[in-house]
């Protein structure tokens, strides 16, 4: 009778396995490659004028912190360019585990990108004004975009890249530059250093040349 039991209680858990994981893909070939608590490893850099914004560290600040996925929300069928889930619910933590406010939590600008068909998010973000094929970076181990756009006398400069392991915010680096007033000037830069069961990835040569570009940029508007 304890087999026969055993035996029926193996059955139900795979098969309601099975359809959790057939549920969790749309039809899109879109399915999150994170899981409720995991844990990822950031550095947060930042550097500017402070006159220029208010943030709440140090030009010249380096902040480790990581960060705990709480929820993530349902991938719909059939979704468009404005319907991409993102930025999964989370818990932020500096290394010795004090929570960290919501004012910082909106610095570091976390997310994550549903994994499986990068083509198709690739294809979203050329559907945004600012993007261009030559801002796409898409190396092995990474996806996102590179892009500079100016307004009047500001320019701003944004990277976001995403790891394909798991869908994770890679590197996020934004950049504000006044060509009037090139004394005011913010920079700020999220990287990961580890997280999940994935470990740090390489960055390819692509994505070496936006650094330099970014950094060269920078130090011409100082």
């Amino acid at each position: 009778m304890n087999k026969w039991f055993l035996y029926s209680l193996t059955l139900i858990l795979s098969i309601g396995l099975c359809t959790s994981l057939v549920y969790a893909a749309n039809n899109q070939s879109l399915e999150w490659g994170v899981s409720a608590n995991q844990r990822f490893d950031y550095n947060l850099y930042v550097e500017h004028n402070s006159e220029s914004i208010g943030y709440i560290y140090e030009s010249g600040s380096n902040i480790r912190y990581y960060l705990v996925v709480e929820s993530l929300p349902t991938i719909p069928d059939d979704i468009d360019h404005d319907d991409v889930p993102y930025a999964p619910q989370f818990d932020c933590y500096y290394l010795n585990g004090t929570e960290i406010s919501f004012e910082f939590s909106s610095v570091i600008a976390w997310d994550a990108r549903p994994i499986g068909n990068w083509d198709l998010l690739i294809d979203f973000w050329l559907d945004t004004p600012v993007i261009n094929e030559t801002d796409i970076i898409n190396t092995q181990d990474l996806v996102g975009y590179n892009y500079t756009t100016s307004f009047e006398n500001r320019t701003t400069l944004k990277t976001m890249l995403y790891s394909k392991v798991n869908g994770v915010l890679h590197t996020f680096r934004m950049g504000f530059f006044n060509e009037t007033h090139p004394e005011y000037y913010s920079l700020r830069e999220v990287t990961l250093v580890a997280g999940g069961d994935a470990s740090v990835l390489y960055i390819g040569a692509a994505v070496g040349i936006a650094v330099v570009v970014v950094l060269v940029i920078f130090m011409r508007r100082r």
